[in-house]
């Protein structure tokens, strides 16, 4: 009987630490991983092997509509309550508990591994927190087969220590969690105007040269893409010489935060390597991005691409969007007929064309943005700066 309330005390500590993981994922998704994947300061490759916010704002993060960050908090919550019904019932009520349980833990296991599926060969991006989701789920699953393989399903009554057990581990959750959130509070949102002290550092040594380029890679883990031109069509963006030998495509979703800080390098690029061709093309990564995406092409038409883009750059709203009345104020603003581009916004231009080069990318590997390719190589994360782009470019032409 001991070694089976052991079994229960296990369970409800697993789910109370599952807790923790959705609460702090929760933190970490209101505020845009500004921060990283975690939250915190940690090793450069582990920042260059996740990507928390393309997962968290990609079509795959939502069930019947609701996030999979409220489902996961959700799912640890009840699993924590059933124990404690557990605990404190008995007879076949308890067996019964026992039952719902084991259910909850195969669900949660088998949505855990169709989450991983689609971070793997849908998207391409990996979610640390939710890879810790998945963890704990596993370490759920494994010890409730356990249970099962060397106990029956006993009634056991609950005595004082289970009870002093459960109410130490509710406080000690909500502690951590109160911490957590008011720690969170506290720090204020990364922005370009406000970047994070490390990453500022960098900057200051881009800035100085001392960044080493040896540091600059292109990402080994996606296959050179030869046909690379192909990839090109009439609706693309484009600027620098279109007879270099060097070509940069760059692929962007208006409300990707990432893009947001790579505007400016690009902005800059285009201004000291005239020599250079650069292509810019816009897949939408969310639905709420399609109107923005279709006034960029509308800009384009009348040469006012680059100061739409910024415009909307400037005053992104990742997670919402840009509203159709923003957008006519920018293209007012921007000197655009804002009404005549709404209407055709409404009129649906350029949807089809906008679908059709998101299925092209896809079909070549390019599953998020920003993604950057120098002559069909796709630029690493961390190499995505103004010293490995010159880097870059001396290499091909040497």
């Amino acid at each position: 009987m001991r070694t089976i309330r052991k079994f229960d005390r296990l369970l409800i500590a697993i789910s109370l630490i599952g807790v923790l993981v959705a609460v702090h994922l929760w933190i970490q998704d209101s505020r845009g991983f500004d921060r990283g994947c975690m939250g915190f300061t940690t090793l450069e490759g582990v920042e260059e092997a996740f990507d928390c916010e393309s997962v968290l704002d990609s079509e795959y993060s939502k069930f019947l509509g609701i996030s999979n960050v409220y489902w996961g908090l959700l799912f640890y919550l009840i699993l924590s309550s059933m124990g404690v019904l557990i605990l404190n019932s008995d007879g076949n009520k308890q067996k019964y508990f026992r039952l719902i349980r084991l259910l909850m833990i195969c669900a949660g296991l088998l949505y855990s591994i169709y989450l991983i599926y689609t971070q793997y060969f849908v998207l391409g991006e990996f979610c640390a927190l939710c890879l810790m989701s998945a963890v704990v789920t596993t370490l759920l699953f494994i010890s409730q087969m356990v249970y099962f393989a060397k106990h029956r399903i006993p009634s056991l009554h609950t005595n004082v220590a289970e009870k002093e057990f459960f109410k130490k581990a509710i406080i000690t959750v909500c502690v951590v969690s109160i911490v957590d959130i008011a720690y969170f509070k506290s720090q204020d949102i990364l922005t370009d105007n406000n970047p994070d002290p490390s990453e500022q550092n960098e900057r200051n040594k881009d800035d100085l040269g001392d960044f080493n380029p040896k540091d600059c890679s292109y990402n080994q883990s996606t296959e050179i893409i030869t046909n690379y031109k192909d990839l090109l069509n009439k609706n693309d963006v484009t600027a620098g010489n279109p007879n270099s030998n060097i070509t940069i495509i760059e692929y962007f979703d208006p409300n990707c935060t990432h893009c947001r800080k790579l505007e400016p390098v690009m902005r800059e690029l285009i201004k000291t390597h005239p020599d250079v061709y650069f292509v810019f093309k816009m897949i939408p990564l969310w639905e709420r991005s399609y109107i923005q995406i279709q006034a960029l092409h509308i800009a384009k038409e009348e040469g006012l691409f680059f100061e739409m883009a910024e415009a909307q750059f400037k005053i992104q709203d990742s997670k919402k969007g840009l509203s159709l009345n923003t957008l006519e104020r920018i293209a007012n603003k921007i000197g655009m007929d804002g009404s005549t581009m709404i209407s055709r916004i409404n009129n649906k231009e350029y949807i089809n064309d906008i679908k059709f080069e998101r299925l092209k990318a896809r079909k070549h590997g390019i599953k998020s943005a920003p993604t950057v390719l120098i002559n069909g190589q796709i630029v690493a994360s961390k190499s995505r700066n103004k010293v490995c782009f010159e880097e870059f470019f001396k290499q091909v032409q040497q």
